[in-house]
Formats: structure tokens, sequence, C-alpha cells
């Protein structure tokens, strides 16, 4: 079976209007072909702690799921951002028959895993 965290669970409330914001205008910079669109940002916010928040985040997103598959385990996450109908979206290297878990029961796995 496949467990991922959902994104704006990774996220949390209380940054996930911020988080949207940043990944917004970073989508936004990409599609003008803006050769760095994160330092773009960057300066268009002038808010170091939103960017920081937005990259530790970013970074828990790459490796909030896994699989097990016999011994072998499967880290899995959430990558690339897009929007549809208006709506910050990314893509997951999970698969569609995935069960959300909660942040404690992925971290309860990874430390058990670590043992």
């Amino acid at each position: 079976m496949t467990y991922i965290v959902h994104w704006k669970d990774v996220v949390g409330k209380e940054h996930l209007e911020t988080f949207i914001k940043v990944e917004r205008a970073i989508i936004a910079a990409q599609r003008m072909q803006i050769q760095d669109p994160v330092e773009v940002v960057r300066k268009k916010l002038n808010d170091d702690e939103a960017m920081e928040m937005w990259a530790e985040k970013r970074r828990y997103m790459r490796k909030c799921g896994y699989e097990v598959d016999g011994k072998i385990i499967r880290w899995l996450g959430w990558y690339t951002s897009y929007l549809e109908s208006g709506e910050v979206k990314f893509k997951t290297t999970a698969d569609r028959n995935r069960k959300y878990i909660s942040m404690n029961e992925f971290l309860e796995f990874k430390c058990l895993y670590a043992k």
C-alpha cells in the first residue's frame, strides 16, 4: 500500500496562505520563463521569513510518504506545482491508490524504519 501525508498537512494551516502565495508567484515566474524564479520571487516579496518557510516546507514535501514492498521501502513525495482552475496543486510520486496519513503517522513510521 502507498501512504503519503497530504501536501497541505505538511505545510500546516498556520503557513498555508503564505506558502500558496509564494508558490503562485513562482509558478507565474516559471510561465514567464524567468531564469531563476525563486530568486525573482524572493526579491519581489522581500520577506525572508516567508521564503525560508517555503523552502523548508518544500524540502519536507519531497519525502513525506512511503510504499513498502517486502523489504524494499520507496520514499514518496510531492514535486512539481501547477495551477488547476486557479488552485495550486502538486504532482506526486504516489500512485492514485494512495492512503493519506497524518504527519505523526509518517514520523512514527520513519522512527520504526530507522531502528
